[in-house]
């Protein structure tokens, strides 16, 4: 919402690319990725087996890989049935 936001107020400001809702995008996004960071760091201490998740599923975004790939537990990457 923040990033629509964003860019509602450069066409508001001519185009002027800092303005004073770039501070408030910014903020979000760090505090998003911060959180999403130290949330996986305490999921994968607390659950041995997570860090084997984490390899197959993205943290926000699907890619184009996890979405057709699939790690095993030796680490190997084999096509998933779809």
């Amino acid at each position: 919402i923040w990033i629509c936001f964003y860019l509602f107020s450069i066409a508001a400001t001519n185009g002027k690319l800092f303005n004073w809702s770039s501070l408030g995008f910014v903020l979000l996004c760090l505090l998003f990725q911060g959180s999403g960071a130290f949330t996986e760091n305490l999921t994968q201490k607390k659950y041995p087996k997570y860090k084997q998740y984490m390899k197959q599923v993205p943290l926000y975004v699907p890619t184009p890989t996890s979405l057709f790939l699939l790690v095993n537990d030796k680490g190997k990457t084999t096509k998933k049935n779809i």
